[in-house]
């Protein structure tokens, strides 16, 4: 019979499994950080395959430390990192580049051209309704 819920947290530094009991009273956790690539001032990056290596590691290292098994899990949820994104080979799964971390600005250039343009309404839009700043969503179409 399932007994706990696991979450894992990917935050920016790291990556934490967290198991919680039927009260929602965390039980085991286990914690990995996350190597930061930053190419030059305005680049931030993780390895993709890093971030899913690390998930599965804390989520395992979680139900080591109690004993738990995959049967004992009734569910995972997952946080993520805001905008970071990741281009994966629809073939393989591998992943194309590493990801792009939310707090890159390398696209801030194409999003000013953009409003240039008068594209930028569209994205005005998607700002009010998801309250990102723009050359995130720009990332997403042009990173």
């Amino acid at each position: 019979m399932s007994k706990y819920i696991m979450i894992i947290d990917e935050g920016t530094t790291g990556t934490r499994g967290i198991l919680f009991d039927k009260e929602f009273k965390i039980v085991s956790q286990d914690y990995q950080e996350l190597i930061q690539y930053t190419p030059d001032n305005i680049r931030v990056e993780h390895d993709a395959s890093e971030i899913y290596n690390k998930s599965v590691e804390v989520c395992k290292g979680a139900m080591q430390k109690i004993g738990a098994t995959a049967e004992d899990i009734s569910c995972i949820g997952i946080a993520t990192q805001r905008n970071t994104c990741v281009i994966w080979d629809k073939n393989t799964g591998e992943p194309l580049y590493h990801a792009i971390v939310w707090q890159d600005t390398r696209t801030g250039d194409v999003a000013e051209k953009l409003k240039e343009n008068g594209v930028w309404k569209m994205f005005q839009k998607l700002k009010k309704q998801s309250k990102k700043k723009p050359h995130y969503m720009v990332q997403w179409i042009h990173g």
